[in-house]
């Protein structure tokens, strides 16, 4: 019984350590940011861009470098996985491999020639044998072949003689059958849009509009780089394509921040940018914030409301 025991806490011991294996695995998932980096830059009509992210102490880590022939660089615990390109080599054929294939019947100049002679031969050969028929037959047919054109003739004379003697009907006006279901649809149409009117000016729509609201710009905020810095200097050959940059710029620094420096040159066209930028994101922010506005008693109310109009 001792050595059942034993063998039972062993299993135990194996199972509870597995379990917490994949329990510690999942938590390291959900809580452990995923970090970015990006830098980039446009100088001299030249675009630069390497962009990257890493996992639990670059354990994973994913960079991609633009303009290069493997973009993509993928590395586990250090090593590096091959990509598609990398992974199929390049085969290269030997001279000494090379089978050289001489083909089977190859006619020769002189069977040529003798070919030659031989269809010239059948030309000259075989004729056409044309049989010509004596003069009465051939007259008898196309007598034969005319009385039958002049009866059809004057058979279309008589019926067109009889129709223009017939008062011509004016043609009746049918009744349109799409005029009511058209009218029933544009009915049916702005119902409807009367429905998402009334549903959109509800007192619960905007109570859900505004918490959805702060949940999502919650995340955005989450997902945002926490670092930002781009600068740059812009000119155009119209100063008037200058100006309007500066000033949609000018209007954005509220929100980029005041780490975006842009400046305008009037007297040379020039477009030259630098840029970086740092964040991270959770993985359980991300599916926290999405489960609380799926299982949302309002939200889901509203979202059957617009399926039953």
């Amino acid at each position: 019984m001792e050595v059942f025991f034993k063998i039972l806490a062993i299993i135990g011991i194996v199972l509870l350590s597995i379990l917490g294996i994949i329990l510690l695995a999942v938590l390291l998932v959900l809580f452990v940011p995923v970090r970015y980096r990006a830098e980039g830059s446009f100088k001299d009509n030249k675009p630069r861009l390497i962009a990257g992210g890493s996992w639990l102490l670059h354990i994973v880590s994913v960079r991609y470098t633009l303009g290069e022939t493997d973009p993509l660089c993928i590395r586990i615990f250090g090593f590096k996985i091959k990509s598609k390109k990398e992974a199929e080599p390049d085969f290269e054929e030997d001279d000494d491999e090379l089978i050289e294939y001489t083909p089977v019947n190859v006619p020769n100049e002189q069977s040529k020639v003798d070919y030659k002679a031989e269809s010239v031969s059948s030309e000259n050969v075989v004729s056409v044998t044309t049989v010509e028929k004596p003069a009465k037959e051939v007259s008898e047919s196309s007598e034969n072949t005319a009385e039958p054109e002049a009866k059809e003739s004057l058979i279309l004379k008589d019926e067109q003689v009889e129709t223009s003697s017939k008062p011509e009907s004016k043609p009746k006006k049918a009744k349109s059958k799409s005029e009511p279901n058209k009218n029933f649809e544009n009915r049916s149409f702005y119902d409807k849009i009367k429905k998402y009117i009334e549903i959109i000016e509800s007192r619960r729509f905007k109570k859900t509009f505004e918490y959805s609201k702060k949940k999502i710009f919650k995340l955005l905020k989450h997902i945002c780089p926490r670092k930002l810095q781009i600068e740059g200097e812009v000119g155009f050959d119209d100063p008037s394509v200058t100006g309007q940059i500066l000033v949609i710029t000018s209007m954005l620094k509220p929100v980029l921040g005041k780490n975006v420096r842009i400046v305008g040159n009037f007297e040379d066209p020039i477009v030259s940018i630098e840029g970086k930028l740092k964040g991270h994101i959770t993985v359980f922010r991300v599916l926290w914030t999405g489960a609380v506005l799926y299982f949302n008693k309002n939200i889901r109310k509203i979202i059957k409301m617009f399926r039953e109009v």
